[in-house]
């Protein structure tokens, strides 16, 4: 039996979207290992130190990377999600940081509580 067009479309437009963040994943350490060369360095050397550094660990994991990447992979959720709903959102680093602000006074303000 024959797709239905409207799975035909979205198969395809899933396999578009997986070519180009391939396509720019290699263009983006095609163009990181050029720099690196024309800097003297091995890229190779580089990508395995930077592999071993966010992932050589299950402390360097989750101390390292997930600490520094958690608060910018959620801003740019909630920009995403702006952007879907037809708002131009450009506070996004503000709304971060009153957020943390937010959440340390309520950290201060449950330490007073009992357990």
């Amino acid at each position: 039996m024959a797709e239905a067009p409207a799975q035909a479309v979205g198969r395809m437009r899933l396999v578009e979207s997986l070519v180009l963040g391939a396509a720019a994943l290699a263009l983006t350490a095609g163009v990181g290992a050029v720099l690196l060369l024309l800097g003297g360095y091995d890229p190779m050397a580089a990508a395995a130190a930077m592999v071993r550094g966010a992932f050589g660990s299950w402390t360097a994991f989750t101390s390292i990377t997930l600490v520094r990447s958690v608060p910018l992979i959620l801003t740019g959720l909630a920009v995403a999600f702006a952007f879907r709903a037809g708002v131009w959102n450009i506070g996004a680093e503000g709304q971060l940081y009153a957020g943390a602000l937010a959440a340390v006074w309520v950290g201060l303000q449950a330490a007073t509580l009992p357990p």
